[in-house]
């Protein structure tokens, strides 16, 4: 018993020591004519951080992806924060970019252990990332354009006219992402609302399933989809063209 009561209590501090690191902003903004961002990343703790920055390209189909890219700069790629200090990280695109959707990255900040002149007390530590969106905004105004369908057992999307199959499939045919947390479905039976565990992202040009609870009735029961966005007004989602 004392054995497992003295690791929960390091566990305890460790969790302390990196809950005082603050970061902002949290979704990084980048755009043709402002290729270069700055992120703030202060240490509120009372301990050392360090920090080492990844960037991977991020897609989605039925499920996010994410596949290592040099198409951004991270400076400086490791950060040593002492206890109440901060650090500015740049992040940039090496290059130009012109297409006609949002294109989107994901920056990974990642406690790689504490900082030179830490005592060898504080290396009993919980390694805690930090996991930020970085979005290439498009030219052009905003265009938003969702649409459903069903989702069969091989993950391929069904029209909606076909028998009712487990999960809802969302397609975001607009050209930037949408970020939602629930659903609401309308069919013969009334309204229902889908509330979600936490807000999803549903990036431009891309899919996501979606499981439906058990008692949720499938397409094409429904017949109507709205996604409930975090910003701004529900956005109707159209039914898939058959095929």
């Amino acid at each position: 018993m004392r054995l497992l009561g003295a690791a929960a209590v390091l566990a305890l501090v460790a969790d302390c020591a990196m809950a005082g690191v603050s970061i902002e902003p949290v979704v990084v903004q980048l755009a043709q004519s402002n290729r270069t961002a700055t992120i703030r990343i202060t240490n509120q703790g009372e301990q050392g951080v360090r920090l080492q920055a990844a960037v991977f390209r991020w897609s989605q189909a039925g499920a996010d992806r994410r596949e290592p890219t040099e198409e951004l700069l991270v400076v400086p790629p490791i950060a040593e924060i002492a206890p109440g200090a901060s650090q500015l990280i740049r992040v940039a695109l090496r290059r130009p970019q012109s297409a006609p959707r949002e294109r989107a990255y994901r920056l990974l900040l990642q406690d790689i252990g504490p900082t030179a002149g830490d005592g060898v007390e504080n290396l009993v530590r919980m390694p805690v990332s930090h996991d930020l969106p970085v979005l290439v905004a498009p030219a052009g105004p905003p265009v938003r354009a969702i649409t459903w369908a069903g989702c069969g057992p091989s993950g391929d999307a069904t029209p909606a006219t076909t028998p009712p199959s487990p999960c809802l499939r969302l397609a975001n045919q607009g050209n930037r992402r949408l970020k939602f947390d629930a659903l609401i479905l309308s069919g013969p039976d009334g309204e229902r609302r889908v509330a979600l565990r936490a807000p999803i992202n549903l990036l431009a040009g891309s899919f996501l399933d979606l499981p439906l609870p058990a008692d949720v009735p499938a397409p094409p029961v429904t017949r109507t989809v709205l996604v409930h966005a975090t910003e701004g007004e529900p956005v109707a989602a159209q039914a898939a063209p058959t095929p």
